[in-house]
């Protein structure tokens, strides 16, 4: 997959494990108090009741149990553009990304 065109792909391992060739990989993080406020709006807008203290440790322990995985724990690249998206909107990311995208142009 990806090895006859370009493709964008997203999701955790992406540019470690699935795509490790990647002509660009970004890595995409938020503060703590950002994500949780981000899953609860994510939850009320589907109607979901929430309780925000088992929201906040969820999200705790995903990301422990991420990172500390034997197998492809959850890490950056080494060559991935780190993003932090806690004060930004989707579009001001999009337009991170494509900025640094278009500097980098695929040559050939």
């Amino acid at each position: 997959m990806g090895a006859a065109g370009r493709i964008v792909a997203e999701g955790r391992d992406t540019g470690t494990v699935v795509f490790p060739g990647a002509a660009w990989k970004f890595y995409l993080d938020a503060g703590l108090a950002e994500r949780v406020s981000r899953r609860i709006k994510q939850l009320r807008h589907r109607g979901e009741t929430v309780d925000e203290d088992e929201i906040f440790n969820q999200i705790v322990k995903r990301d422990r149990d991420d990172m500390e995985r034997s197998l492809a724990p959850l890490k950056a690249a080494p060559d991935a553009v780190r993003i932090n998206s806690t004060d930004l909107g989707p579009d001001d990311v999009l337009a991170r990304m494509l900025a640094v995208i278009r500097r980098n142009p695929i040559k050939g």
